[in-house]
Protein backbone atom coordinates (compact mmCIF):
# COMPACT_ATOMS: atom_id res chain seq x y z
CA UNK A 1 0.00 0.00 0.00
CA UNK A 2 1.40 3.22 -0.70
CA UNK A 3 0.77 6.49 1.12
CA UNK A 4 1.29 10.41 0.32
CA UNK A 5 2.30 12.72 2.87
CA UNK A 6 2.54 16.32 2.45
CA UNK A 7 3.36 19.26 5.79
CA UNK A 8 3.94 22.07 5.37
CA UNK A 9 2.83 25.71 7.12
CA UNK A 10 -0.26 27.14 6.14
CA UNK A 11 -1.54 30.72 5.10
CA UNK A 12 -4.32 32.44 4.54
CA UNK A 13 -4.27 32.57 0.25
CA UNK A 14 -5.10 35.33 -1.86
CA UNK A 15 -8.06 35.54 -3.76
CA UNK A 16 -11.02 33.41 -5.07
CA UNK A 17 -10.96 32.20 -8.70
CA UNK A 18 -12.17 29.49 -10.98
CA UNK A 19 -10.36 27.19 -13.10
CA UNK A 20 -12.23 25.41 -16.06
CA UNK A 21 -11.34 21.74 -16.63
CA UNK A 22 -8.83 22.15 -19.21
CA UNK A 23 -8.70 19.01 -21.90
CA UNK A 24 -5.37 17.38 -21.71
CA UNK A 25 -4.02 14.37 -22.68
CA UNK A 26 -1.27 11.89 -21.17
CA UNK A 27 2.41 12.85 -22.08
CA UNK A 28 3.86 10.47 -23.94
CA UNK A 29 6.62 9.81 -21.53
CA UNK A 30 4.32 8.93 -19.18
CA UNK A 31 2.12 6.66 -21.73
CA UNK A 32 5.67 4.81 -22.47
CA UNK A 33 6.39 4.02 -18.98
CA UNK A 34 2.81 3.79 -18.09
CA UNK A 35 1.50 -0.44 -19.14
CA UNK A 36 -2.03 0.46 -18.56
CA UNK A 37 -2.68 2.67 -21.49
CA UNK A 38 -4.07 -0.38 -23.09
CA UNK A 39 -7.55 -1.06 -24.19
CA UNK A 40 -7.54 -3.56 -22.34
CA UNK A 41 -6.06 -4.88 -18.81
CA UNK A 42 -4.63 -8.43 -18.94
CA UNK A 43 -5.70 -10.16 -15.70
CA UNK A 44 -3.33 -12.90 -14.64
CA UNK A 45 -4.98 -15.85 -12.68
CA UNK A 46 -2.39 -18.56 -11.94
CA UNK A 47 -1.36 -17.37 -8.30
CA UNK A 48 -4.81 -16.62 -7.32
CA UNK A 49 -5.84 -18.10 -3.89
CA UNK A 50 -7.51 -21.70 -4.43
CA UNK A 51 -10.45 -20.65 -2.60
CA UNK A 52 -11.74 -17.95 -4.77
CA UNK A 53 -11.76 -19.60 -8.07
CA UNK A 54 -15.39 -21.11 -7.37
CA UNK A 55 -17.11 -18.41 -6.33
CA UNK A 56 -15.16 -16.29 -10.03
CA UNK A 57 -17.35 -18.15 -11.66
CA UNK A 58 -20.71 -18.39 -9.42
CA UNK A 59 -24.02 -16.84 -10.43
CA UNK A 60 -24.08 -13.21 -9.19
CA UNK A 61 -28.05 -12.43 -9.19
CA UNK A 62 -30.25 -11.86 -6.05
CA UNK A 63 -31.89 -15.19 -4.12
CA UNK A 64 -33.78 -13.32 -1.89
CA UNK A 65 -36.01 -10.53 -3.35
CA UNK A 66 -36.77 -7.68 -1.16
CA UNK A 67 -34.89 -9.12 1.80
CA UNK A 68 -31.66 -7.22 2.24
CA UNK A 69 -31.35 -3.25 2.28
CA UNK A 70 -31.61 -1.77 -0.89
CA UNK A 71 -30.74 2.06 -2.39
CA UNK A 72 -32.64 3.77 -5.02
CA UNK A 73 -30.20 6.08 -6.42
CA UNK A 74 -26.75 5.43 -7.47
CA UNK A 75 -24.54 4.07 -4.97
CA UNK A 76 -20.74 5.51 -4.40
CA UNK A 77 -18.43 3.12 -2.78
CA UNK A 78 -16.89 3.89 0.42
CA UNK A 79 -16.04 1.81 3.61
CA UNK A 80 -19.06 2.64 5.71
CA UNK A 81 -22.83 2.46 4.46
CA UNK A 82 -26.14 3.01 5.82
CA UNK A 83 -29.21 1.03 5.51
CA UNK A 84 -32.18 -0.07 7.43
CA UNK A 85 -32.51 -4.05 8.03
CA UNK A 86 -36.14 -5.15 10.13
CA UNK A 87 -36.56 -1.94 10.66
CA UNK A 88 -33.48 -0.85 12.51
CA UNK A 89 -31.08 1.47 11.00
CA UNK A 90 -27.46 -0.43 10.67
CA UNK A 91 -23.92 0.39 9.62
CA UNK A 92 -22.15 -1.81 7.08
CA UNK A 93 -18.73 -1.00 7.66
CA UNK A 94 -15.89 -2.54 5.88
CA UNK A 95 -13.18 -4.03 8.21
CA UNK A 96 -10.26 -4.50 6.32
CA UNK A 97 -8.02 -5.46 9.39
CA UNK A 98 -10.51 -8.35 9.77
CA UNK A 99 -11.09 -8.96 7.12
CA UNK A 100 -15.43 -9.12 7.44
CA UNK A 101 -18.24 -6.97 6.56
CA UNK A 102 -19.08 -5.88 9.95
CA UNK A 103 -22.88 -4.71 10.69
CA UNK A 104 -23.49 -2.00 13.96
CA UNK A 105 -27.22 -1.48 14.53
CA UNK A 106 -27.62 2.16 15.60
CA UNK A 107 -29.68 2.47 17.79
CA UNK A 108 -28.90 0.12 20.40
CA UNK A 109 -25.29 -0.59 19.52
CA UNK A 110 -25.56 -4.40 19.03
CA UNK A 111 -23.40 -6.14 16.97
CA UNK A 112 -25.03 -8.15 14.49
CA UNK A 113 -23.10 -11.13 13.02
CA UNK A 114 -19.94 -10.59 10.96
CA UNK A 115 -19.61 -11.78 7.30
CA UNK A 116 -15.89 -13.37 6.56
CA UNK A 117 -14.46 -12.64 3.78
CA UNK A 118 -11.77 -14.02 1.14
CA UNK A 119 -9.89 -10.76 0.95
CA UNK A 120 -9.56 -7.50 2.74
CA UNK A 121 -12.55 -5.12 1.84
CA UNK A 122 -11.40 -1.20 1.09
CA UNK A 123 -15.17 0.13 -0.20
CA UNK A 124 -18.77 -1.16 -0.65
CA UNK A 125 -21.53 -0.28 -2.37
CA UNK A 126 -25.85 -0.99 -2.05
CA UNK A 127 -27.58 -2.13 -5.33
CA UNK A 128 -31.07 -1.28 -5.54
CA UNK A 129 -31.95 -4.78 -5.48
CA UNK A 130 -30.70 -5.04 -1.87
CA UNK A 131 -27.14 -6.57 -3.32
CA UNK A 132 -23.98 -5.25 -1.53
CA UNK A 133 -20.98 -5.07 -3.53
CA UNK A 134 -17.03 -5.05 -1.77
CA UNK A 135 -13.86 -4.37 -3.67
CA UNK A 136 -11.28 -7.19 -1.98
CA UNK A 137 -8.04 -4.96 -2.21
CA UNK A 138 -5.85 -7.78 -1.58
CA UNK A 139 -6.99 -10.31 -3.87
CA UNK A 140 -7.95 -8.40 -7.01
CA UNK A 141 -11.63 -9.23 -6.85
CA UNK A 142 -14.82 -7.68 -6.99
CA UNK A 143 -17.49 -9.80 -4.04
CA UNK A 144 -21.58 -9.64 -4.28
CA UNK A 145 -23.01 -10.12 -0.73
CA UNK A 146 -26.91 -10.54 0.02
CA UNK A 147 -28.53 -10.32 3.13
CA UNK A 148 -30.92 -13.52 3.53
CA UNK A 149 -34.44 -13.19 5.38
CA UNK A 150 -32.70 -13.98 9.01
CA UNK A 151 -31.38 -10.48 9.47
CA UNK A 152 -29.19 -12.39 12.62
CA UNK A 153 -27.70 -14.43 10.12
CA UNK A 154 -24.38 -13.18 7.86
CA UNK A 155 -24.84 -12.34 4.66
CA UNK A 156 -24.12 -14.38 1.58
CA UNK A 157 -21.35 -14.20 -0.51
CA UNK A 158 -22.94 -14.85 -4.16
CA UNK A 159 -19.53 -14.56 -6.08
CA UNK A 160 -16.38 -12.82 -7.01
CA UNK A 161 -15.20 -11.22 -10.41
CA UNK A 162 -10.90 -10.83 -10.78
CA UNK A 163 -10.05 -7.23 -11.23
CA UNK A 164 -7.12 -5.41 -12.25
CA UNK A 165 -5.05 -4.89 -9.16
CA UNK A 166 -5.54 -3.26 -5.94
CA UNK A 167 -9.38 -2.41 -6.64
CA UNK A 168 -9.98 0.52 -4.01
CA UNK A 169 -13.47 2.29 -5.43
CA UNK A 170 -16.55 1.60 -7.07
CA UNK A 171 -20.08 3.09 -7.69
CA UNK A 172 -23.09 1.42 -9.22
CA UNK A 173 -25.10 3.16 -12.10
CA UNK A 174 -28.17 1.32 -13.83
CA UNK A 175 -27.78 -1.74 -15.13
CA UNK A 176 -23.78 -1.50 -13.66
CA UNK A 177 -20.66 -1.34 -11.40
CA UNK A 178 -17.57 1.05 -12.35
CA UNK A 179 -14.58 -0.41 -10.14
CA UNK A 180 -11.28 1.58 -10.10
CA UNK A 181 -7.87 -0.45 -9.65
CA UNK A 182 -5.33 1.86 -8.39
CA UNK A 183 -1.93 -0.44 -8.99
CA UNK A 184 -3.76 -1.55 -11.70
CA UNK A 185 -4.05 1.51 -13.04
CA UNK A 186 -7.98 1.05 -14.88
CA UNK A 187 -11.47 1.40 -14.32
CA UNK A 188 -13.32 -1.64 -15.35
CA UNK A 189 -17.12 -1.80 -16.16
CA UNK A 190 -19.13 -4.45 -14.94
CA UNK A 191 -22.42 -5.55 -15.80
CA UNK A 192 -25.07 -5.91 -12.77
CA UNK A 193 -26.76 -8.85 -13.79
CA UNK A 194 -26.11 -12.32 -12.80
CA UNK A 195 -23.16 -12.97 -14.98
CA UNK A 196 -21.83 -9.93 -13.36
CA UNK A 197 -19.57 -9.82 -17.08
CA UNK A 198 -16.87 -7.68 -17.64
CA UNK A 199 -17.77 -5.09 -20.42
CA UNK A 200 -14.59 -3.09 -20.51
CA UNK A 201 -11.26 -1.89 -18.87
CA UNK A 202 -9.96 1.28 -19.35
CA UNK A 203 -6.47 2.02 -18.66
CA UNK A 204 -5.58 5.26 -16.53
CA UNK A 205 -3.12 7.39 -15.31
CA UNK A 206 -1.62 6.47 -12.12
CA UNK A 207 -2.67 6.17 -8.58
CA UNK A 208 -7.25 6.25 -9.69
CA UNK A 209 -9.04 6.17 -6.04
CA UNK A 210 -12.43 7.33 -6.34
CA UNK A 211 -15.03 7.11 -8.86
CA UNK A 212 -18.61 8.34 -9.27
CA UNK A 213 -20.69 7.86 -12.27
CA UNK A 214 -22.98 11.07 -13.87
CA UNK A 215 -26.38 10.81 -15.22
CA UNK A 216 -24.88 11.63 -18.85
CA UNK A 217 -23.34 8.36 -18.65
CA UNK A 218 -19.88 9.34 -17.53
CA UNK A 219 -16.95 8.06 -14.84
CA UNK A 220 -15.59 10.86 -12.98
CA UNK A 221 -12.07 9.82 -11.38
CA UNK A 222 -10.07 10.93 -8.94
CA UNK A 223 -6.54 10.45 -8.67
CA UNK A 224 -4.92 10.25 -5.21
CA UNK A 225 -1.70 11.78 -6.65
CA UNK A 226 -0.79 13.48 -9.89
CA UNK A 227 -3.35 16.74 -10.02
CA UNK A 228 -5.96 15.20 -12.53
CA UNK A 229 -9.31 13.72 -12.81
CA UNK A 230 -10.36 10.91 -15.93
CA UNK A 231 -13.85 11.77 -17.19
CA UNK A 232 -14.32 8.24 -19.10
CA UNK A 233 -17.56 7.67 -21.30
CA UNK A 234 -19.49 4.65 -20.46
CA UNK A 235 -20.59 3.52 -24.06
CA UNK A 236 -17.26 3.98 -25.68
CA UNK A 237 -14.69 4.21 -23.30
CA UNK A 238 -12.98 7.31 -23.69
CA UNK A 239 -11.04 8.85 -21.84
CA UNK A 240 -10.82 12.45 -20.92
CA UNK A 241 -7.86 14.14 -18.63
CA UNK A 242 -8.58 17.13 -16.78
CA UNK A 243 -6.31 18.83 -14.52
CA UNK A 244 -6.89 19.52 -10.94
CA UNK A 245 -4.97 22.96 -10.20
CA UNK A 246 -4.60 26.08 -8.83
CA UNK A 247 -2.80 29.59 -9.73
CA UNK A 248 -2.35 31.84 -6.85
CA UNK A 249 -1.33 35.49 -7.84
CA UNK A 250 1.32 37.11 -5.73
CA UNK A 251 0.26 40.60 -6.24
CA UNK A 252 3.11 42.78 -4.67
CA UNK A 253 5.37 39.92 -3.95
CA UNK A 254 8.81 38.83 -5.35
CA UNK A 255 6.81 36.34 -7.71
CA UNK A 256 4.47 36.59 -9.75
CA UNK A 257 2.12 33.52 -9.13
CA UNK A 258 2.49 30.18 -7.58
CA UNK A 259 1.01 27.13 -9.37
CA UNK A 260 -0.52 24.38 -6.90
CA UNK A 261 -1.53 21.03 -8.18
CA UNK A 262 -4.43 19.26 -6.49
CA UNK A 263 -3.03 15.69 -4.60
CA UNK A 264 -4.92 13.49 -1.56
CA UNK A 265 -7.83 13.55 -3.76
CA UNK A 266 -9.08 10.28 -2.00
CA UNK A 267 -12.84 10.52 -2.20
CA UNK A 268 -15.61 12.46 -4.08
CA UNK A 269 -18.93 13.17 -2.38
CA UNK A 270 -22.30 13.08 -4.80
CA UNK A 271 -23.75 17.08 -4.12
CA UNK A 272 -26.77 16.26 -6.28
CA UNK A 273 -27.64 16.61 -10.03
CA UNK A 274 -24.12 16.22 -11.28
CA UNK A 275 -22.59 18.53 -8.79
CA UNK A 276 -19.61 16.61 -6.60
CA UNK A 277 -17.21 18.12 -4.02
CA UNK A 278 -13.56 16.36 -3.68
CA UNK A 279 -11.67 17.11 -1.07
CA UNK A 280 -7.69 17.62 -1.84
CA UNK A 281 -4.65 19.15 -0.57
CA UNK A 282 -3.12 22.00 -3.10
CA UNK A 283 0.55 21.59 -2.91
CA UNK A 284 3.20 23.49 -4.29
CA UNK A 285 6.17 21.38 -6.30
CA UNK A 286 8.51 23.56 -6.24
CA UNK A 287 11.22 24.07 -3.98
CA UNK A 288 10.93 25.97 -0.40
CA UNK A 289 10.59 29.84 -1.04
CA UNK A 290 10.38 32.56 0.26
CA UNK A 291 8.58 35.90 -0.74
CA UNK A 292 8.96 39.21 -0.43
CA UNK A 293 7.07 42.03 -0.39
CA UNK A 294 7.98 44.66 -3.45
CA UNK A 295 6.65 47.47 -0.93
CA UNK A 296 8.89 49.67 0.31
CA UNK A 297 9.97 48.42 4.08
CA UNK A 298 8.18 45.35 2.93
CA UNK A 299 8.82 42.14 4.95
CA UNK A 300 8.65 38.13 3.60
CA UNK A 301 6.47 35.40 4.25
CA UNK A 302 7.20 31.60 3.63
CA UNK A 303 4.64 30.16 1.24
CA UNK A 304 2.82 26.84 2.70
CA UNK A 305 3.66 23.90 0.71
CA UNK A 306 0.28 22.60 1.16
CA UNK A 307 -3.11 23.63 1.23
CA UNK A 308 -6.18 21.44 2.01
CA UNK A 309 -9.33 22.85 0.44
CA UNK A 310 -12.27 21.26 -1.47
CA UNK A 311 -12.98 21.80 -5.19
CA UNK A 312 -16.61 21.53 -6.52
CA UNK A 313 -16.68 19.56 -9.61
CA UNK A 314 -19.91 20.83 -12.00
CA UNK A 315 -20.13 17.70 -14.26
CA UNK A 316 -22.65 19.20 -16.53
CA UNK A 317 -20.41 21.93 -17.33
CA UNK A 318 -17.48 20.00 -17.52
CA UNK A 319 -15.59 22.25 -14.91
CA UNK A 320 -13.53 22.35 -11.41
CA UNK A 321 -14.14 25.14 -9.62
CA UNK A 322 -11.27 25.18 -7.20
CA UNK A 323 -11.46 28.57 -4.49
CA UNK A 324 -8.39 30.14 -2.73
CA UNK A 325 -9.91 30.25 0.59
CA UNK A 326 -8.77 27.78 2.75
CA UNK A 327 -10.70 27.39 6.10
CA UNK A 328 -9.71 23.54 7.20
CA UNK A 329 -5.82 24.65 7.56
CA UNK A 330 -5.03 20.83 9.32
CA UNK A 331 -6.62 18.77 7.46
CA UNK A 332 -4.08 17.38 5.60
CA UNK A 333 -5.12 14.03 5.05
CA UNK A 334 -8.53 14.26 3.77
CA UNK A 335 -9.58 10.28 3.83
CA UNK A 336 -13.16 10.89 4.44
CA UNK A 337 -15.90 12.56 3.36
CA UNK A 338 -19.82 12.85 3.39
CA UNK A 339 -22.82 15.16 2.34
CA UNK A 340 -25.45 16.93 4.78
CA UNK A 341 -27.66 17.69 2.39
CA UNK A 342 -30.19 19.58 4.75
CA UNK A 343 -27.55 21.77 5.53
CA UNK A 344 -25.70 21.83 2.34
CA UNK A 345 -22.64 21.09 3.98
CA UNK A 346 -19.34 18.83 3.07
CA UNK A 347 -18.40 17.27 6.05
CA UNK A 348 -14.20 15.98 5.34
CA UNK A 349 -12.93 13.24 8.16
CA UNK A 350 -9.41 14.43 8.65
CA UNK A 351 -7.46 11.45 9.13
CA UNK A 352 -4.10 13.08 10.80
CA UNK A 353 -6.10 14.99 13.44
CA UNK A 354 -8.65 12.85 14.14
CA UNK A 355 -11.48 15.61 13.37
CA UNK A 356 -14.26 16.67 11.33
CA UNK A 357 -14.61 19.89 9.70
CA UNK A 358 -17.97 21.07 8.05
CA UNK A 359 -17.87 23.22 5.17
CA UNK A 360 -20.56 25.66 3.85
CA UNK A 361 -20.88 27.05 0.31
CA UNK A 362 -19.29 30.42 -0.11
CA UNK A 363 -20.84 33.42 -1.37
CA UNK A 364 -19.02 33.73 -4.44
CA UNK A 365 -20.61 32.50 -7.96
CA UNK A 366 -18.70 29.18 -8.13
CA UNK A 367 -20.38 28.39 -4.94
CA UNK A 368 -17.64 26.09 -3.70
CA UNK A 369 -17.68 24.98 0.18
CA UNK A 370 -15.00 26.91 1.00
CA UNK A 371 -16.37 28.34 4.56
CA UNK A 372 -15.84 26.98 7.90
CA UNK A 373 -19.29 26.16 9.85
CA UNK A 374 -18.05 24.04 12.32
CA UNK A 375 -15.29 21.35 13.57
CA UNK A 376 -15.29 18.73 16.38
CA UNK A 377 -12.81 16.09 17.77
CA UNK A 378 -13.78 12.81 16.81
CA UNK A 379 -12.63 8.97 18.59
CA UNK A 380 -9.67 8.00 16.37
CA UNK A 381 -9.00 8.46 12.68
CA UNK A 382 -12.30 8.58 10.34
CA UNK A 383 -11.14 6.35 7.44
CA UNK A 384 -15.27 7.02 6.20
CA UNK A 385 -18.02 9.25 7.14
CA UNK A 386 -21.92 8.83 6.52
CA UNK A 387 -24.98 10.78 7.41
CA UNK A 388 -28.05 9.23 8.83
CA UNK A 389 -30.66 11.76 7.44
CA UNK A 390 -33.69 10.43 9.22
CA UNK A 391 -32.35 10.83 12.46
CA UNK A 392 -29.59 14.14 11.28
CA UNK A 393 -26.52 12.31 12.89
CA UNK A 394 -22.57 11.73 11.45
CA UNK A 395 -21.91 8.01 11.59
CA UNK A 396 -17.54 7.93 11.41
CA UNK A 397 -15.60 4.68 10.98
CA UNK A 398 -11.81 4.50 12.08
CA UNK A 399 -10.31 1.53 10.57
CA UNK A 400 -7.16 2.75 13.06
CA UNK A 401 -9.08 2.13 16.66
CA UNK A 402 -11.90 0.05 15.13
CA UNK A 403 -14.16 2.77 16.39
CA UNK A 404 -17.89 3.90 15.05
CA UNK A 405 -18.98 7.37 16.51
CA UNK A 406 -22.01 8.39 16.14
CA UNK A 407 -22.72 12.52 16.33
CA UNK A 408 -26.08 14.48 16.62
CA UNK A 409 -25.93 16.77 14.20
CA UNK A 410 -28.14 19.25 15.72
CA UNK A 411 -26.00 19.09 19.34
CA UNK A 412 -22.77 17.88 18.61
CA UNK A 413 -21.71 17.77 22.29
CA UNK A 414 -23.89 14.80 22.11
CA UNK A 415 -22.25 11.36 20.57
CA UNK A 416 -21.56 7.56 21.01
CA UNK A 417 -18.47 5.78 20.65
CA UNK A 418 -18.80 1.58 19.97
CA UNK A 419 -15.80 -0.08 19.95
CA UNK A 420 -15.88 -3.19 17.61
CA UNK A 421 -15.81 -6.88 19.04
CA UNK A 422 -11.92 -7.76 17.76
CA UNK A 423 -11.83 -10.61 15.51
CA UNK A 424 -10.63 -14.08 16.82
CA UNK A 425 -7.10 -13.67 15.12
CA UNK A 426 -7.00 -9.95 16.06
CA UNK A 427 -6.96 -10.42 19.88
CA UNK A 428 -3.01 -10.59 20.57
CA UNK A 429 -2.44 -8.02 18.33
CA UNK A 430 -4.87 -5.54 20.29
CA UNK A 431 -3.57 -7.02 23.90
CA UNK A 432 -0.01 -6.68 23.05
Amino acid sequence: MRWGLVAGALVGAASAGAAPLGCAEPSPDIAERSPAFRTEVEIARGDEPANLLDTDDAPCGPRHDGAGPASSLPSVGAALALTEVAGRRVALIADADAQQLRRLALDDAEELPATPLPGAPSALAIGEDGRIFVTLRDVHRVAVLEAGHDVDAPLELRCTRPTPREPVGLATYPGGLAVTSRWGQSLTLFDRDDTMKRQRVVGLPRDPQAVVVTEAGKAVVSHAFGGRLSLVDLKTGERRERKLTRREKMDGASVDHIDRIGNQAFVLVPLGQDDFALPNVMVDAGDNRTVASTAYYGGTAEVPIAVPLVARIDGRRDQVLVSTNNPARRCLLPKAATYDAAEDLVLVGCTGVDEVVALRRGKGRDRVHDELAWQAPLVGAPTALAVDAASHRLVAWSQFDATVTVVSLDRREERQVHRLTPAADLDPIIAA
